[in-house]
């Protein structure tokens, strides 16, 4: 019980120093959530298809808190990327990957000037992929745990609303030809996954 009285006593103590001093303590941040639209992929290969579709649009929203004031801030993103459908064939008869990323990630971020930062993000992702082809010999669909990273700059218009450019990688099997594709399908291993996405980010 004295340990606990002391505790707070000591943190009342550090908020009323910082109040004084019209600072705010260092475990005070904000919130903020985010959307944003790009081109992404499943790392699957072209070289060795004549008909195939590889990557496209994709999207992410995420919400996340960061600690911190002045120059440096940091703390915890969660976020749901939506990639392209790869598929490969023709006339109906394809072999299909899907994969949709769930992340929780550890993001730096160092602040320029009061609206020009740039932020690096790592964390375990966890990707959600799906292999289908014509009569479902080989199908599975799994949920593999890649490591993540990401990056990139932002452009704060107000204390409220900002603009951000990023570049995200999971890192999986990245199969280069048919050969190596094919293994990772009877293998059933996780893909490599990629997005650049441009968004809007607003702070509460």
């Amino acid at each position: 019980m004295k340990r606990i009285l002391l505790a707070t006593l000591l943190l009342i103590g550090i908020s009323t120093t910082y109040a004084d001093s019209g600072q705010q303590p260092w475990y005070y941040g904000h919130g903020y959530v985010e959307g944003q639209i790009g081109m992404g992929q499943i790392q699957t290969p072209t070289s060795g298809f004549s008909n195939y579709s590889v990557g496209g649009f994709a999207w992410r929203v995420a919400g996340g808190y960061l600690l911190g004031q002045g120059h440096f801030n940091y703390g915890l993103e969660l976020g749901y990327t939506g990639l392209p459908t790869n598929s490969y064939g023709a006339g109906g008869i394809e072999d299909t990957f899907n994969a949709g990323d769930i992340d929780l990630l550890f993001v730096g971020r160092y602040n320029f000037t009061d609206h020009w930062n740039i932020y690096g993000k790592f964390g375990p992702d966890f990707s959600m992929q799906k292999f289908a082809e014509p009569g479902g010999v080989h199908n599975y669909s799994k949920t593999f745990v890649l490591p993540k990273i990401g990056g990139g700059v932002g452009y704060q218009i107000n204390q409220t609303v900002g603009l951000n450019l990023e570049a995200d990688y999971a890192f999986g099997k990245s199969p280069s030809n048919v050969a190596d594709l094919t293994q990772a399908v009877l293998n059933q291993d996780g893909i490599s996954t990629l997005s650049v996405l441009f968004g809007v980010n607003i702070s509460f």
